[in-house]
């Protein structure tokens, strides 16, 4: 008999987190209150669309959605693409314009081949500063865990990509 419950658990568990329902509660990055401030140099985003995300060491700006939405499709990159900013304090594009900044991820929700980041390189603009940049190609739409590597700092966030 409990043989029976355990596999009936065990089938429930999988219908729940294959299911679309699953996909639809994917836990995404919030704004941390309080709120996190680059230091530095003012740095400005869209007030009430986008927050700074992370610690002195290693940050990025994310959607307050929590859903990266309508990004285009590539069919050579075989997926979604998104640019994705990262910053650090003392990064400074013109004496590191490679920066060794590394990008990973995976799908939390389901099944899908690794997703695809280019080499780092640097980015620069008076309202944000200097800033590492990737791109990412993302296989399918879901629930993404996506880590960035960095001077020997992490920082992970969770991002809905919605087609």
């Amino acid at each position: 008999m409990l043989r029976c419950l355990r596999i009936a658990f065990a089938g429930f568990l999988l219908a729940i987190y294959s299911s679309p329902l699953w996909s639809a509660t994917c836990l995404t990055t919030l704004p941390p209150n309080p709120p996190f401030t680059p230091p530095g140099p003012q740095r400005t985003i869209p007030a009430g669309q986008f927050f700074w995300y992370g610690t002195e060491a290693l940050w990025t700006m994310l959607p307050i959605s929590g859903a990266w939405n309508g990004l285009p499709y590539s069919p050579e990159a075989k997926g979604y693409v998104q640019k994705v900013g990262w910053w650090r304090q003392g990064y400074n594009n013109r004496t590191e314009p490679k920066p060794k900044l590394i990008v990973t991820g995976r799908r939390l929700d389901g099944d899908a081949p690794a997703l695809a980041v280019s080499d780092a390189t640097n980015a620069y603009s008076p309202d944000i500063g200097s800033a590492m940049l990737v791109g990412i190609h993302i296989p399918t739409h879901g629930c993404w865990e996506i880590t960035g590597h960095y001077g020997g700092h992490t920082l992970t966030l969770i991002v809905s990509v919605e087609p």
